[in-house]
């Protein structure tokens, strides 16, 4: 398959899967295609000479990148959301490590987890509590 068509492609397209496959589906997707472009699979390139073609590499890389995205949870849940948001045709942007837009990014240790929100609330309210009290005159 040519290179700029897999360009073209979101990641559920690049493994061959539905949107709502399985974590065994896309290993097993992840599998197969692995099976035909990674460059270290081709046990007999070495016997006959052959060296990886670049173009396989890059679609191996593409497709890695793809499963290590949606294999995790997280990930999968922020790249279906840009996915939802992207214009019919296009191929969307996904940066793993892009800054998070929860509100509470700047916070040290607190990305864009479910419960980052929550748990940074909970610390502001712990320290005022404690500034609070320890305003208060000892009788």
């Amino acid at each position: 398959m040519d290179l700029d068509k897999f360009k073209r492609k979101n990641y559920y397209e690049l493994l061959g899967v539905p949107q709502n496959a399985s974590e065994s589906d896309l290993r097993r997707a992840f599998r197969d295609i692995a099976r035909i472009y990674d460059p270290s699979s081709n046990f007999y390139a070495d016997l006959i000479d052959d060296p990886p073609k670049p173009r396989d590499i890059e679609i191996f890389k593409m497709v890695s990148n793809a499963f290590e995205v949606l294999i995790d949870p997280l990930q999968r849940k922020k790249y279906d959301a840009l996915l939802k948001r992207t214009p019919k045709g296009e191929v969307p942007k996904y940066d793993p490590g892009a800054k998070s837009d929860d509100g509470m990014s700047w916070l040290p240790g607190f990305n864009s987890s479910s419960h980052g929100t929550i748990v940074a609330f909970g610390l502001i309210l712990l320290i005022l509590t404690i500034a609070v009290f320890s305003m208060r005159p000892t009788p």
